[in-house]
């Protein structure tokens, strides 16, 4: 019987478009990481520049396929390109605004360590004291 080797399959963890290497002289790159079982593999290939200029990336974690993340790729390019038609920011939210959901999730996580009951859409939570009484 002949000893054959079938191609390991790719578990895709992040898709992504960014930046290439400025010293290089790179354009826009598409760079796929992956996990064959082995080792990590990067695939990396020229893309066309996004139309506002801003890095798309799809975390994949293994559950959404190459072909998936592609499609995935492309509609946030085209929801980008109208966007940009219509003189709106980009889809991902600014700075500011991560650092605004940032300071929320410590406060509750300040307020679930003191004890103190949170209100939000899913109602009244009261939590308990993690100190001794």
């Amino acid at each position: 019987m002949p000893n054959l080797r079938f191609p390991k399959k790719k578990i895709p963890l992040m898709h992504m478009v960014v930046p290439g290497r400025r010293a290089l002289g790179e354009n826009w790159r598409k760079v796929t990481i992956s996990h064959d079982g082995d080792d990590y593999v990067l695939d990396n290939e020229e893309a066309e520049t996004p139309h506002l200029g801003k890095p798309i990336m799809v975390p994949c974690a293994g559950e959404v396929s190459i072909e998936e993340a592609e499609y995935i790729v492309g509609w946030v390019n085209e929801e980008n390109k109208h966007r940009k038609e219509k003189g709106l920011g980009p889809t991902m939210p600014d700075a500011k605004t991560i650092n605004q959901m940032w300071l929320d999730y410590m406060e509750a996580k300040v307020k679930a360590f003191k004890g103190i009951s949170t209100f939000g859409p899913g109602g009244n939570v009261q939590r308990e004291s993690f100190r001794r009484k």
